[in-house]
């Protein structure tokens, strides 16, 4: 089973103005409400494949249960935790003719109480079973939250991580299944620049286990590229192989969501055991739909570019 982990979520409010002035009456075309955060998108995208997770993390106040309510119609079961003061927070998304530009709520804090109820039900996953930890962590987690995964993880637990920053670089001790980090994190994590595609791989070699000779990093690595594409570092227990796969050519119109959807196309594509071509095919595609749609995936046209990704031959 994968359990998607969303310690932050959000209910998205997508408007758009078309163009955006400051300091003046600015107003949408239209707008659209969709449930938010990166493990829900997770869940969401795994959904579309026809494929269960469990959904978890808190929730607060009646933007919480209109959360919850949203995640119901899109075939979700929301387990969420719900916490006593605050809201769950609202993030709006300007699409203008210039590109999207995003306005994030800072979100309520759990107290100690909620990290050991979120504990107590995390306690319940079974060895094989694929916990997801996407997006930012609350300030409040502290370090009970990193000892919980590393307790959970000794018992076959296995981690998918797409974070940034010190989280990433700290949850790689836990020796992931899968982290998916995305350019930028990865020069983040290496203190330099990566221009070059050689100088992207070796730096990555440095966070796969496969290339690590301390066996420090995840298992497999996905590193997103945006419009360029993906590189995949893939270990099956063998050796490791390391494939690259471009971006198809498409209208962006909401990238939002999009790192999210490789994610979900490579965990869909572990789960099922597919080798490493049709892994990385499921995770540029479903990436791909999603950049090329209004919200995750959901337009026919993008659906048809998830196929045409999939009938590629390397």
């Amino acid at each position: 089973m994968i359990v998607t982990l969303t310690l932050n979520p959000s209910l998205d409010y997508v408007m758009e103005p078309g163009s955006l002035l400051l300091g003046e009456v600015n107003r949408s075309r239209q707008e659209q409400l969709y449930p938010g955060g990166k493990g829900i998108n997770v869940s969401l995208i795994l959904r579309r494949m026809g494929m269960e997770s469990r959904c978890m993390g808190f929730v607060a106040g009646e933007t919480g249960k209109l959360l919850s309510k949203e995640l119901t119609r899109w075939e979700i079961v929301p387990e969420f935790l719900p916490l006593s003061t605050g809201f769950t927070r609202i993030n709006v998304k300007l699409q203008c003719e210039s590109g999207v530009t995003e306005i994030n709520g800072s979100g309520p804090q759990p107290g100690p109480a909620d990290w050991q109820a979120l504990w107590s039900r995390l306690e319940g996953l079974n060895e094989g079973d694929v916990l997801a930890v996407a997006g930012r962590i609350p300030a409040s987690a502290g370090q009970e939250f990193f000892s919980g995964l590393e307790q959970i993880c000794r018992k076959g637990v296995r981690l998918a991580v797409d974070c940034s920053g010190k989280v990433l670089r700290r949850l790689l001790k836990y020796a992931p299944l899968v982290a998916k980090p995305n350019l930028a994190e990865l020069e983040e994590l290496c203190g330099r620049g990566l221009p070059s595609q050689q100088q992207q791989i070796e730096a990555a070699c440095q966070f796969w286990r496969c290339g690590n000779p301390c066996w420090y990093g995840a298992q497999h690595l996905l590193l997103s590229l945006g419009a360029q594409g993906a590189l995949l570092f893939f270990d099956d227990g063998r050796g490791g192989t390391v494939l690259y796969l471009p971006a198809p050519s498409g209208k962006v119109v909401n990238p939002v969501g999009a790192g999210d959807s490789m994610l979900a196309g490579c965990l869909a594509g572990l789960q099922r055991g597919l080798p490493a071509e049709e892994i990385l095919s499921l995770a540029v595609g479903w990436g791909s739909a999603t950049a090329f749609s209004q919200w995750l995936a959901e337009t026919p046209v993008a659906t048809q570019q998830v196929q045409t990704i999939l009938e590629r031959r390397y």
